[in-house]
């Protein structure tokens, strides 16, 4: 972000996201929400090697449910940002949710472990040297974000609905629906952003 003017970012969105914008009155969160929404639209247009402007792609986005193109109803999106950095992942053949956050220091973090995650994600942090603490609670608490935004879901489902081990995750059974989960879903953190983790959590493949 930072690379271009509003009237630039205007240009990438459609009527209803610019009317959007326009009420937001800080003027960073303005610009935070005109540049992901730009960059959405860019990153499906490219995927799908749309012809047409990027703001005719109808692109939703609801409350516990995957971003959609009608467009393309097949196709799976998650986005995610942290600060000034956007991602974006997409599949034609699987369930996918990406994750984002700084990489930084996090205060008491042994307590935060205990607060938020199972037993054994936190016991998994506490037995880490300070150094490498911050890392490993990020990167469990981004598997747990990608992973509830793989199947719909917010956080408001419960970070501990999906739980974190070394050979990937595993959702608790009272929320997967119509997912199937006979097969383990992957787990991929990524290292392409300095200073940042990211993770990318898909189902097996159909």
């Amino acid at each position: 972000d930072g690379q271009f003017s509003e009237a630039v970012l205007r240009d990438g969105l459609s009527s209803g996201e610019y009317n959007k914008s326009a009420a937001i009155a800080d003027p960073t969160e303005r610009r935070h929400y005109m540049f992901r929404r730009c960059f959405q639209r860019a990153f499906v247009t490219r995927f799908l090697k749309w012809e047409g402007a990027h703001d005719t792609l109808d692109l939703e986005h609801r409350m516990d449910k995957q971003p959609q193109c009608l467009q393309a109803p097949d196709l799976r999106l998650s986005f995610s940002a942290s600060g000034f950095t956007a991602v974006a992942c997409a599949s034609l053949t699987r369930n996918v949710g990406v994750d984002i956050e700084r990489l930084r220091e996090i205060e008491n973090v042994e307590t935060l472990a205990r607060r938020f995650f199972t037993k054994a994600e936190a016991e998994r942090i506490t037995a880490l040297q300070p150094a490498e603490q911050n890392l490993e609670f990020l990167r469990i608490w981004t598997t747990k974000e990608a992973g509830l935004k793989a199947i719909g879901r917010g956080i408001d489902s419960g970070l501990n609905s999906l739980v974190v081990s070394s050979g990937g995750c595993s959702y608790n059974s009272d929320i997967v629906g119509e997912f199937n989960m006979a097969a383990p879903w992957g787990c991929v953190h990524l290292a392409f952003i300095p200073q940042h983790v990211v993770t990318v959590v898909h189902s097996p493949e159909k």
